[in-house]
């Protein structure tokens, strides 16, 4: 955490703050409705089931609403229960993006410096199972699994996911 989250985390940040500041954006404010998107946000294959008839339906909608697009683009190619391989998720990357610069000159600028951000989340979001509060929740959940190994892969799980952050942007690469 402290040698790699925590630092490119803080590089990722300052690099958002540095390029809104520089294009006289503010990072706090609502984005324009006309370039908002509803977002399932917890979208992927994980919230899916296969039909009798071969096709996809998708569940579990808790988070569903109006975001920023390069939310939604961001966390379905990240999301670590998706699996995605790196190429689909760049190629879904360039596809979404595509359809969503369309419209929105500024939709590339914000997916560049936000992408690491909502990387980071995810990171955090994988890491959870070492709170407490989640240990025993999920321990309930697993019947009695090893909590070591459960936090190990947890663990190798975010290690993984920041990788592959970090490797569409080496300057988030600890020195």
């Amino acid at each position: 955490m402290d040698g790699s989250l925590v630092p490119s985390t803080a590089v990722a940040i300052r690099q958002l703050r540095r390029r809104y500041a520089e294009l006289g954006l503010d990072p706090a404010a609502d984005l324009a409705p006309a370039h908002r998107a509803l977002s399932p946000s917890d979208f992927g294959l994980h919230n899916a089931l296969r039909a009798d008839d071969g096709r996809l339906r998708f569940i579990d909608f808790e988070y569903f609403g109006w975001d920023d697009p390069v939310k939604l683009v961001s966390d379905t190619a990240i999301h670590p229960g998706s699996d995605l391989p790196e190429a689909g998720a760049n190629r879904l990357i360039e596809r979404l993006s595509r359809a969503f610069e369309a419209g929105d000159d500024a939709f590339a600028i914000r997916r560049d410096v936000l992408y690491p951000v909502f990387g980071a989340i995810w990171c955090l979001i994988v890491l959870n199972a070492f709170l407490p509060e989640s240990r025993s929740r999920r321990a309930l959940v697993a019947q009695g699994g090893d909590l070591t190994v459960r936090l190990a892969g947890q663990l190798d799980k975010a290690r993984r996911l920041h990788q592959t952050i970090c490797q569409r942007d080496p300057d988030l690469t600890p020195r």
